[in-house]
């Protein structure tokens, strides 16, 4: 007689988008490491706060950069004129 054997394979798979890990994950962090989680949380929140610090600097430059643009183009604009009328 020829014996069989069965053989059964599982594996999961786990995708996760985020800044922070799932919360089962961050209490196995927490038995890892005492306080983890809590120093996980903070960093993601330190990490906000510097992303939006860059964003606001980031949205000032431009609206800078614009004015700065439109007076320039202003002062040549009016430098040819004058200097059209002086010549004429």
């Amino acid at each position: 007689m020829s014996k069989s054997t069965l053989q059964q394979t599982r594996r999961q798979l786990s995708i996760h988008s985020g800044p922070l890990p799932p919360p089962e994950q961050l209490l196995r962090y927490n038995d890892a490491v005492p306080n983890a989680a809590d120093r996980i949380i903070r960093m993601a929140e330190t990490q906000l706060e510097h992303r939006i610090q860059i964003e606001k600097l980031a949205i000032r430059t431009q609206a800078r950069n614009s004015t700065l643009g439109i007076i320039s183009g202003f002062l040549i604009g009016m430098t040819i004129v004058f200097c059209g009328t002086f010549l004429v």
